[in-house]
């Protein structure tokens, strides 16, 4: 018998490529396992660590078959397997988009950072653009990105956005017949406001506002500095109209003696006036009125002996003439040149009709007559606007509702008081126990009930709440409550938030108090000693209603106890009304800007 020495032949499979299965770092392979043929005509036994199907891990891999005859004599064969890793990482916990505000430009902003994980089971490779902690600015939202690597390349994003904002600025409405207009630069906020065709501030506004930034929020504030004190919110518009125009003249008459009863001259003169013809003549019948005001009359010895000897004495008149358009007049801002024309012909009318005596006027059943050549000017021509509006570039401005004329300017209307109607020269006050918590309310629904004493109206919550205080030691004793300081018949809380004067003041006034006064000594040294020496503190003393006349927030006067400090009070920049306690000059009185903020000292009345 022939030996047999052939071994048997095997053929394996080609290599196997495949992807692992979703979420896995295996696949499962199948593949036609060999059979082995030998020259004996006997199958081999074929042999494998590995038969079909098979769950094979990323990665390549080796598979390997033998086949041994009856001889024992073996053939072997394999094939490679690669698994592909194609499953990206996953970052789990990945941030929301995260919004900040801060009054800072730059802030840091922190966050947990990403988890993340491969289905390989590998150390996956993770690097961000930023870390925590990271400075971010006002500016358009940044993306912050973390990428995740596994070995086959596969890449995991998390990907969210940082806002870093300013605080915003407390809504504020277009002025009223105008617009307002609003930018952002560098993340602020910028705004103007004018107004509408035929229309015009009462009051200048800002050139440009900006949203101030402060802690824990945002202030309306003027972009460009000042000497002025600043006023929010900005004013209304109000429509324009043409001035009327005033001249005082003045004539005289000879009169026996001044026994004579000048009220009787002063009504004779109107009626005389309205007599004449020559006021309902040519202009002020089409578009205008002109009218005889402000007629006084005295009597006293003549300057200097004229022809008429037997005068003893010279009766003064004086008036003026004013010529007012009228409301329905069709005349414009481009007439004022047309009224002051028309008053300097009236002057020339009334001028020649003394001449003619038509001012002659009966007293004592007798007639006297005009002084020759007395007759002159004794104002010159001046523009005049109506009770209720202001003169501002030759044209004529209502004062807007919430405000009201004083004399000079428009006013808004404040604390405690509103006006709804235009061109009024008083505010009304809120009845009933309410009051305003803020100027310039327009109508009587802005009025609000008192709040207790120590307490102040949140605006925001539209409900009274407790003050914000900083106190010394020793408090809440002799019949003053928990958290102030008491001195003879008063309490006293140190606000710990700083404001301007008006604020403070109406947070006082709100709260059932004042601003400090402070009348004597013993006051004075009292609250140098339990105040903080090197800050500025305002008291309850200002000259806002009438220049160079301080009076205390109660309604007093100053009386006779100051403590101004050296040069002082000089109204330096024009504007200094408002008094506050000076560290710099040994916690001495100085008057200053109103709209600066400083910390203040509430009084209440045991």
């Amino acid at each position: 018998m022939e030996h047999d020495t052939t071994p048997p032949v095997i053929v394996c499979p080609s290599d196997i490529t495949a992807d692992n299965d979703p979420g896995l770092d295996s696949a499962e392979v199948t593949w036609t396992a060999p059979v082995a043929t030998d020259t004996t005509g006997v199958t081999p036994v074929v042999l494998s660590s590995v038969i079909p199907p098979h769950r094979f891990t990323i990665g390549v891999h080796t598979v390997n078959f033998t086949a041994i005859d009856g001889n024992g004599l073996t053939a072997s064969c394999g094939f490679q397997v690669e698994i592909r890793d194609i499953t990206d990482p996953v970052c789990e916990s990945c941030p929301e988009d995260i919004n900040e505000v801060s009054s800072n430009r730059e802030f840091p902003i922190y966050w947990e950072e990403p988890s993340c994980t491969d289905n390989s089971g590998d150390v996956v490779d993770v690097s961000g653009s930023h870390i925590p902690g990271s400075l971010f600015y006002w500016e358009a939202p940044q993306q912050v990105s973390y990428i995740a690597r596994d070995d086959a390349g596969n890449m995991g994003f998390c990907n969210f956005t940082v806002t870093l904002e300013q605080h915003s600025c407390p809504f504020q409405a277009p002025p009223q017949n105008g617009a307002i207009a609003c930018d952002t630069w560098l993340g602020g906020q910028f705004c103007s406001v004018s107004c509408n065709r035929d229309f015009d501030f009462a009051r200048e506004p800002e050139s440009l506002y900006y949203c101030k930034q402060e802690e824990g929020g945002g202030r309306w504030s003027p972009f460009f500095p000042s000497f002025q004190e600043f006023v929010f919110p900005w004013p209304d518009c109000t429509r324009k109209t043409t001035p009327g125009a005033v001249v005082g003249l003045q004539v005289h008459y000879y009169i026996t003696d001044c026994a004579v009863d000048t009220e009787e001259i002063r009504q004779n003169f109107i009626e005389q006036v309205k007599m004449m013809n020559f006021l309902a003549q040519g202009f002020c019948m089409d578009e205008a009125e002109c009218n005889i005001e402000n007629v006084q009359v005295s009597c006293g010895e003549p300057v200097a002996r004229g022809a008429r000897r037997s005068a003893d004495s010279v009766i003064n008149l004086d008036f003026d003439v004013v010529v007012a358009l009228k409301e329905s007049s069709s005349l414009n801002s481009s007439s004022v040149q047309s009224v002051t024309t028309q008053i300097d012909f009236l002057v020339l009318d009334i001028e020649n009709t003394i001449t003619h005596g038509g001012f002659n006027l009966s007293v004592w059943n007798l007639t006297i007559s005009t002084i020759p050549g007395s007759f002159n000017k004794i104002t010159d021509t001046q523009l005049k606007c109506s009770l209720g509006s202001v003169l501002k570039n030759s044209t004529c401005l209502s004062c807007p509702a919430a405000t009201f004329d004083n004399g000079t300017s428009c006013q808004d209307c404040p604390p405690g008081f509103y006006q709804e109607t235009e061109a009024q020269t008083s505010c009304l006050p809120c009845l009933n126990g309410t009051t305003t918590y803020y100027p310039r309310a327009v109508s009587a629904a802005e009025c609000r009930e008192t709040c207790e004493d120590y307490m102040i109206f949140d605006e925001t919550a539209k409900e009274c709440k407790n003050m914000s205080i900083t106190v010394g030691t020793g408090t809440g004793s002799l019949n003053c409550p928990p958290d102030t300081v008491p001195f003879s018949n008063s309490c006293y809380i140190l606000m710990d938030q700083p404001a301007d004067y008006m604020t403070a003041r109406k947070i006082c006034e709100t709260g059932g108090g004042y601003l400090v006064v402070v009348k004597d000594e013993a006051e004075h040294q009292f609250l140098i000693d339990h105040l903080n020496s090197t800050v500025d503190i305002w008291i309850g003393l200002d000259d806002i209603i009438n220049e160079g006349i301080f009076m205390y927030n109660d309604g007093s006067p100053i009386g006779a106890f100051t403590k101004w400090a050296y040069g002082e009070p000089n109204d330096g920049t024009g504007t200094q009304d408002c008094v506050h306690l000076w560290p710099l000059a040994g916690m001495t009185w100085d008057d200053t800007i109103c709209s600066k903020e400083k910390l203040f000292v509430c009084e209440f009345e045991k």
